[in-house]
């Protein structure tokens, strides 16, 4: 078994290739974000748009971090990406509901295919709520100096950590593979379509 640096592992199958993520380690990568975000983040924002002091850092943490909202931001948020990974889904699955599965885990809560889709359909599934949720709010409220939405973004962006971390790891994979989601996110299986290209 080949293991990687970036906390996955890839193992030979006979249907395809399979890949598992280190969840101990990813677990980590996200608690690490988290205050990085919170921390960096946070620090940027003050920096541009506030006067940069111990005292600005500590209220804004204290406001748009660990204030009781941010379990509902946190809510609302998590709400709204599972709700548009579904919807992103639904449609790159022909529309068709019986093609879905509702997977209930720790390591991923959403509908899923049944079936093994297209690689280019996945990257856009997992892409997409991302950047709209994550990157589009962040820079938007960072650009007009919205403490809130700016927060909301950052952490649109931890929620997608797991996503844009498989996108990388199937970087090298054609976009005509089939990924098969055994087990939510934590065990996929790459069939290859593609046999003249290597891995």
């Amino acid at each position: 078994m080949e293991t990687t640096r970036n906390q996955t592992m890839t193992a030979p199958r006979k249907d395809g290739s399979e890949i598992r993520l280190n969840l101990t380690k990813l677990t980590l990568l996200i608690l690490v974000l988290w205050v990085l975000y919170a921390c960096g983040g946070t620090l940027l924002f003050i920096y541009i748009w506030e006067e940069a002091n111990a005292y600005t850092l500590g209220y804004y943490i204290a406001r748009y971090w660990a204030a009781p909202p941010i379990w509902l931001k946190l809510a609302v948020i998590c709400s709204a990406y599972m709700f548009l990974q579904s919807l992103l889904i639904y449609f790159l699955t022909g529309r068709k509901p019986k093609n879905l599965h509702f997977h209930f885990g720790w390591t991923f809560l959403g509908f899923l295919p049944k079936q093994p889709v297209p690689l280019k359909n996945f990257r856009l599934w997992s892409l997409l709520p991302s950047l709209l949720l994550g990157v589009l709010p962040a820079v938007h409220g960072f650009c007009i100096g919205n403490g809130y939405i700016y927060t909301c973004g950052l952490i649109g962006f931890i929620l997608g950590t797991t996503d844009l971390l498989l996108c990388f790891k199937l970087r090298r994979f054609n976009d005509e593979d089939l990924i098969r989601l055994d087990k939510g996110l934590s065990r996929i299986t790459i069939i290859r379509r593609n046999y003249g290209r290597k891995p």
